[in-house]
C-alpha cells in the first residue's frame, strides 16, 4: 500500500503527534474521510511536501540506548562481513597488479589509476540518482544504488574470473623473515606512518558526508534538495581530480622526491585538508579541497604499495603488502573511526577536523625529525 495521505489538522498529545487523513490511495483507488472500525496497522509509504511534517511524521527519534536495538547489531553484522570480504579484495589486488606489472613495477599508479576514475564517475552518477529518485529534503530513496551495485559486482566478478595470475611459491620461513623485518628502525617508522595515515584517512571516509549535511542543515537549508549530488561529486573530484593524476606520476614521484619525504608530504597535506575543512562554512567549498586527496591517499597509497615491496624479503612481497594493508585499514582506520565519533560527538565537526588538523602537523614534524635522525646516524 502506498497512500497518498492527505493532512487536515495536526495536534501534539502527550509528545505525540496525532494527524487526521483527510484520504488514502490504495493502489488506485481513493477513500475519502477514510475510517477503521478497529486499531489498523500496515507498512506505508508516506509523502508530504512540508518537509517539518515529513520529518516528524516517517523520521523515527531514538533517545535510548543504541546497544539494546536489534537493527544495530544487524547493521554492525553486515558492515563486518562486508568490511571482511573488502580487506581480502584489497590486500590481494595490489600484489597481483605487480605480478601483472612483471619488471615494470614503477607503473603500478598507471595501472591503479583506473580504478579511481571508475570509483569517482560512479560516485558522482550514484549520488545523482539518489536526490532523483527522492521526493524528499530529509528521506532519500536509496533503492537505485543497492541496483546499481549489484550490476556492478557482477559484472567485476565476470573480469576478475578472467585474469590470469601466475603464482609465486612463497618462502618458507615468510614468517620468522617478515618478524626479522618489523625490528629494522626505519622499517618500524614506516608502520607507524601507516597506522598515523589510516587514522587520518578514517576521517573523510567516515565523517564527511556528516559534516556536509552538518553545514548545509547549520548555513544552507534551501540546499538539502541536491546535497547527495553534491557529495557525489565531492568523490568524483576526490578521485578524478584528485587520485588519478597523482597515481599515475607516482612512479614519477618517488623517484624525485623519495619514498620518506612523500610520506611526510602526505601527513603535511592532511593537516592543511583539515584546517580548510574547519574554517568552511558552504559545503561546496569542499569541493576544491578534495583535490589533495591525490597526495593524501592516491599518492600516499602508492608509496605505501611499493615501500613495501622495496623492503619485503625475497617471495614475500604479498605477506608484507597484506600486512601494511591491515595495519592501514584494521588499525588506522579502525582505530580512527572509533576515535572521530567520539570527539564529533562532544565537539562537533569543525572543532574535531581542526584537531586532526593540529594532530597531522605534529605527526608529520616528527616523522621529518625521525628521517633526519636516520640520516644522520648513517
Amino acid at each position: 500500500m502506498v497512500p497518498d495521505v492527505a493532512v487536515d489538522f495536526e495536534t501534539q498529545i502527550e509528545q505525540n503527534y496525532v494527524f487526521q487523513v483527510k484520504s488514502v490511495h490504495i493502489i488506485k483507488t481513493k477513500i475519502v474521510s477514510p475510517f477503521c472500525k478497529r486499531p489498523v496497522s500496515t507498512r506505508c509509504k508516506i509523502d508530504c511536501s512540508d518537509d517539518v511534517i515529513m520529518e516528524l511524521a516517517s523520521v523515527q527519534k531514538f533517545e535510548g540506548s543504541i546497544f539494546g536495538l536489534h537493527q544495530f547489531w544487524e547493521y554492525l553484522i553486515v558492515m563486518s562481513l562486508f568490511w571482511i570480504s573488502q580487506a581480502i579484495t584489497w590486500s590481494l589486488q595490489d600484489p597481483i597488479c605487480f605480478d601483472l606489472l612483471n619488471d615494470k613495477p614503477e607503473d603500478f599508479g598507471k595501472q591503479r589509476c583506473w580504478g579511481s576514475i571508475s570509483w569517482g564517475l560512479f560516485s558522482v552518477f550514484g549520488g545523482v540518482l539518489v536526490d532523483y529518485f527522492s521526493n524528499s529534503n530529509n528521506q532519500k530513496n536509496y533503492v537505485p544504488i543497492y541496483y546499481l551495485c549489484l550490476i556492478i559486482i557482477l559484472w567485476d566478478f565476470a573480469l576478475a574470473y578472467k585474469i590470469e595470475i601466475t603464482e609465486t611459491v612463497g618462502s618458507k620461513n615468510t614468517f620468522s623473515d617478515v618478524f626479522k623485518l618489523i625490528t629494522n628502525f626505519n622499517v618500524i617508522i614506516y608502520l607507524i606512518w601507516i597506522i598515523v595515515m589510516g587514522i587520518c584517512t578514517s576521517m573523510p571516509w567516515n565523517y564527511l558526508f556528516w559534516y556536509m549535511e552538518d553545514l548545509t542543515r547549520k548555513y544552507h537549508s534551501n540546499k538539502q534538495y541536491w546535497i547527495k549530488t553534491l557529495q557525489g561529486l565531492a568523490i568524483g573530484i576526490q578521485c578524478i581530480g584528485g587520485e588519478m593524476p597523482f597515481l599515475f606520476f607516482s612512479g614519477w614521484f618517488i623517484k624525485r622526491i623519495g619514498h620518506t619525504y612523500c610520506m611526510a608530504l602526505g601527513l603535511f597535506i592532511f593537516a592543511l585538508r583539515f584546517y580548510l575543512y574547519s574554517i568552511i562554512t558552504n559545503p561546496i567549498w569542499i569541493l576544491p579541497v578534495e583535490f589533495t586527496n591525490g597526495i593524501t591517499f592516491g599518492l600516499c597509497h602508492a608509496v605505501l604499495v611499493s615501500y613495501a615491496r622495496f623492503i619485503a624479503p625475497q617471495n614475500s612481497a604479498t605477506t608484507v603488502v597484506a600486512l601494511s594493508g591491515a595495519l592501514f585499514e584494521g588499525v588506522g582506520t579502525s582505530f580512527g573511526g572509533v576515535v572521530g565519533g567520539f570527539l564529533y560527538q562532544i565537539y562537533g565537526g569543525e572543532r574535531t577536523f581542526k584537531l586532526f588538523s593540529y594532530g597531522s602537523l605534529i605527526m608529520g614534524i616528527i616523522h621529518i625529525m625521525c628521517i633526519k635522525l636516520i640520516i644522520k646516524s648513517n
